[in-house]
């Protein structure tokens, strides 16, 4: 009952936070058009205005009536579907789908989790349902712009759409980090060990700059640093987008002018693990995708691997072929060969004379959590980006064998 009541209280206080600020907008515009039209207003810019605050008033009581309901529904389902939702909720806090317990063990292991998961659960709802309903009454208020209802109507609209758009923005940022910071890192624990989780941090810039990998970046940015142990590697790994940003003049149309513009194209982005080698490295080698893009590297610092595996699926570069020999010893070709293997996109890896890294291409954020699934969802897909991590470290034990 308890768990209950503080998930009804979060999913209050979100409602709160979202339309707190809206009458006050919606006093600031009415006083600007009073003002500017000398404190004359007709009915036929009164109405438009009426119907926007009832509009907002009923999309707050809807939002709070269907995330009540529809998250009802979700904890009716848990528990009447009952066991085989508590199991696999279990199921995924241990890190396997095997059902070894007994019904009555998953449900008690389950109900641990209910509380984090509904409150969570419930959040998500509301998020997804205030993003529909700010839709619609951005739609309905271009409308009534488009019948002549004036200028004020028009700024209303793009004030509460953008407005909208920014709150359901942070609240899902908020939502992100409260799954994480309640379940990352004990998903995290099940694969690796010393585990040390920041969410909002990645490799410094300079590092990844330092490189010289992508053509032309000059921006690094990233997310959920990850550093741990597996058996004998330790590692670290974040998401990253390494881009290139430059300032550019455009030309405005509404401006009728040109104007400086920030331009951002992106060269990579995916996950990047590194792993300390014992090896003697004399020289940088570069080993990735064959037909990588935004790589810098030059036709002429291609390598020769005899193997054809290799070669049909990599490309290796060098600016001393003759030194790159000691790296690339047959039993490191064939590991790294076998990393592209395990890869769901393009790779790219390096050796500097300290550090292996490891750029793995994707499109999926780390631990992200999307509103079109249910936390319980989300909570396996961290298992599998978690197992996907641990597959590509236990590939990295080469590292320790050739150092040996």
């Amino acid at each position: 009952m308890r768990v209950k009541q503080k998930a009804k209280e979060a999913s209050r206080n979100f409602m709160k936070d979202i339309f707190f600020w809206i009458p006050f907008i919606i006093i600031a515009l009415v006083l600007y058009n009073f003002i500017y039209n000398g404190f004359d207003w007709g009915a036929d810019r009164f109405f438009p205005l009426v119907l926007l605050i009832v509009l907002l008033i009923i999309s707050y009581y809807l939002c709070k009536v269907l995330a009540s309901f529809l998250s009802g529904i979700f904890s009716v389902a848990r528990g009447i579907g009952g066991m085989k939702d508590a199991r696999k909720l279990d199921a995924i806090m241990k890190g396997n789908e095997q059902d070894s317990s007994s019904e009555q063990d998953g449900m008690k292991n389950a109900d641990k989790l209910d509380g984090s998961v509904a409150a969570l659960e419930e959040k998500r709802i509301t998020i997804a349902i205030a993003s529909i309903v700010y839709a619609v009454i951005a739609v309905i208020i271009v409308a009534l712009l488009l019948f002549s209802y004036g200028l004020t109507v028009g700024c209303i609209a793009g004030v509460i759409a953008a407005f909208g758009y920014a709150i359901i923005r942070v609240q899902r940022s908020k939502l992100n980090n409260e799954t994480k910071g309640a379940f990352a890192e004990n998903i995290l624990k099940k694969y690796f060990q010393n585990v040390v989780y920041q969410p909002v941090s990645c490799f410094p810039q300079d590092e990844i700059l330092s490189l010289g990998l992508f053509e032309n970046a000059n921006n690094i940015k990233g997310s959920d640093l990850v550093s741990a142990r597996k058996g004998n590697i330790s590692f670290a790994r974040c998401d990253l987008l390494a881009e290139k940003v430059v300032w550019d003049q455009v030309y405005d149309v509404q401006l009728e002018d040109w104007k400086d513009e920030e331009i951002h194209t992106s060269l990579f982005w995916g996950s990047c693990i590194r792993a300390e080698h014992g090896l003697k490295i004399p020289v940088q080698v570069v080993v990735c995708t064959d037909g990588t893009p935004n790589l810098n590297v030059k036709d002429d610092e291609h390598l020769d691997v005899e193997m054809y595996e290799f070669n049909h699926r990599l490309d290796a570069f060098c600016v001393d072929p003759v030194a790159a020999r000691i790296v690339l010893t047959p039993q490191v070709i064939e590991a790294l060969n076998t990393i592209a293997g395990k890869a769901d996109g393009d790779v790219i890896m390096t050796f500097t004379e300290q550090y292996f890294y490891l750029f793995a291409a994707s499109n999926e954020d780390y631990f992200d959590i999307d509103l079109k699934k249910t936390i319980a969802q989300g909570l396996e897909l961290m298992h599998k980006q978690a197992g996907f991590t641990a597959r590509l470290v236990d590939c990295l034990e080469f590292l320790k064998q050739q150092a040996n």
